[in-house]
């Protein structure tokens, strides 16, 4: 059964840490749906299929995958929305300590919602957490597993064909205003010297997930949409093949410069959307 910490990659955020109480921002009533959602899909699951060599087969691994990370998104989405006006706030007051504060409070949660629902998961299905990580070290660079990854990121699983609250157009504009924030940030971060630390250290690491925090924040003031949708429109309208799109994102890696793509090439898959341009990650 599960012991201990599972470095699980779900959603982007790599689980560090466990323990704490998993419903700590849920009121009764959420934290009770999101239960009987969970283990509703859990009863239907089946029995886990295993190769000669004991190894989860890749179907299951990938099934099991999108459960943990479907339904701690969905926990995370409360009591992101609950802390969402308290951390902009702190940024309109100009509380860098309280906003810095606010994030990590965040950070520690989702780590931890996503540790606790694995904990969960593989409880019910009679895992060890060492065969499921030797699992997903086999299985992480499956094609199939990297896109089922990256379109959980992007808000875009299947079923999900509602269209973007806003229109292509105005999807564009918000590309274009985002990819200039974080041209800000990046230049702030680069003229701040030791300040920002090392990306591979947590200090570092807490840092540019700060700055990242803040575009998406200054999004939904300007634009009055979550990072989120964001993603969304830029999955929907296909804005990556936008001739227009592509010249942004070129500009974008030209003006960063060789200092600034080694930090982005550290942080990918580090931060909430650890992205290239063209995504909320910088």
């Amino acid at each position: 059964k599960m012991e201990g910490k599972l470095p699980l990659i779900m959603g982007g955020v790599s689980l560090l840490v466990g323990g704490a109480f998993l419903f700590h921002y849920l009121t009764n009533d959420d934290a009770a749906e999101e239960e009987n959602l969970l283990s509703g899909e859990l009863s239907e699951f089946g029995s886990v299929e295993k190769d000669a060599n004991g190894m989860v087969k890749f179907d299951d691994f990938l099934k099991i995958f999108k459960l943990v990370t479907k339904h701690s998104k969905l926990q995370i989405a409360n009591f992101k929305a609950k802390n969402n006006d308290k951390r902009r706030q702190f940024l309109k007051d100009g509380d860098e300590d309280g906003y810095r504060d606010c994030i990590k409070q965040q950070i520690s949660q989702e780590e931890t919602i996503y540790q606790e629902v694995a904990t969960e998961v593989l409880n019910y299905l009679d895992i060890e957490e060492q065969e499921f990580m030797m699992a997903q070290q086999m299985h992480q660079m499956n094609p199939q597993f990297q896109k089922t990854m990256m379109e959980m990121q992007m808000g875009t699983e299947e079923g999900d064909d509602a269209p973007p609250k806003v229109t292509k157009e105005v999807a564009k504009e918000i590309f274009i205003y985002v990819e200039d924030e974080k041209a800000k940030s990046m230049a702030n971060m680069k003229g701040a010297g030791g300040m920002f630390g090392n990306p591979n250290d947590a200090e570092g690491t807490i840092n540019m997930i700060v700055e990242h925090s803040k575009v998406g924040d200054k999004l939904f003031e300007k634009y009055g949409i979550e990072e989120e949708e964001f993603a969304k429109c830029i999955q929907y309208y296909n804005l990556i093949q936008d001739p227009e799109i592509q010249k942004v994102m070129q500009k974008s890696l030209q003006n960063m410069g060789p200092e600034a793509m080694a930090m982005l090439a550290q942080m990918q898959g580090g931060a909430p959307g650890g992205a290239a341009p063209g995504g909320m990650g910088f």
